[in-house]
């Protein structure tokens, strides 16, 4: 259970996500502090995992640390559309199909491209869909499975920035995605707003404008989070974490801990 964000723009790749890990039986709280997110320093890529923790046959496998695994085993400039494909394929050779075929994951897979000359900020999304019935009596699955992982394009070079994608629970991520989109609008509208002083010492460097987006993404977690609490409904929360990098590599990573307040950098 969980909610990561992963928001794309010119000036580089923020990550947010929450700390929170449920049961899929009682939705009450088993951890606070898993941070669902990994980026590789040489390979200035990313992973966000939402879903399971541990979707596999073997149940000693956990499943951001088998990713991480993947990952470093390819070349450190490997092209970033073909690591999504190559999870892809992992996942569904890999997935617990009998078990969890009814249980949504995905990974947010974002890093750069080289796009007209320049590196472009790329973010892939592997995630389930529904076989069809075509796909189901064609024999090149297995007989009870339901699904099979694609890896989406979501915004892949040329695409227009600033873009996000926000992902989790379906439910919940169904009800609040709309809102998210606007107040996106708006907290565009106000920086814009913000961003014409005259006195240029003002103007936010890129760092800083980084820096704001994780905090703003990390304040949407926190305010969705609360509400599913108050519900009883433990599947957001815990410790909220956040990575900005860009085509140079590493800006900042941070954490915001439930239990001090504090966020740490």
């Amino acid at each position: 259970m969980t909610l990561i964000i992963s928001y794309v723009q010119k000036e580089g790749i923020v990550l947010a996500t929450d700390g929170r890990t449920s049961s899929i039986d009682t939705y009450k709280e088993n951890k606070s502090n898993y941070k669902k997110y990994h980026y590789f320093n040489k390979k200035n890529k990313s992973i966000s995992i939402w879903g399971l923790t541990n979707p596999f046959k073997k149940k000693e496998w956990d499943f951001k640390q088998k990713l991480i695994e993947l990952i470093n085993s390819y070349p450190d400039k490997k092209d970033l559309k073909e690591i999504a494909d190559e999870i892809a394929i992992f996942l569904n050779n890999n997935f617990n199909h009998e078990k969890y075929s009814d249980k949504k994951i995905g990974i947010h897979l974002c890093g750069y491209r080289e796009y007209e000359g320049k590196l472009t900020p790329c973010l892939y999304h592997i995630c389930a869909h529904d076989l069809t019935e075509k796909e189901k009596k064609s024999g090149k699955f297995k007989r009870r499975q339901k699904i099979k992982f694609v890896a989406q394009n979501d915004i892949d070079v040329g695409a227009k920035l600033p873009d996000g994608r926000f992902n989790g629970i379906p439910e919940i991520f169904a009800i609040s995605y709309p809102s998210f989109r606007q107040l996106e609008k708006r907290n565009m509208a106000l920086f814009k707003f913000l961003k014409k002083p005259t006195n240029k010492e003002n103007i936010p460097s890129i760092k800083d404008n980084l820096k704001i987006k994780a905090l703003e993404l990390m304040g949407e977690i926190l305010l969705l989070g609360s509400y599913c609490d108050k519900m009883g409904y433990e599947v957001i929360g815990g410790n909220l974490y956040y990575c900005t990098f860009n085509e140079k590599g590493l800006i900042k990573e941070g954490s915001y801990l439930k239990s001090s307040n504090e966020i740490n950098e």
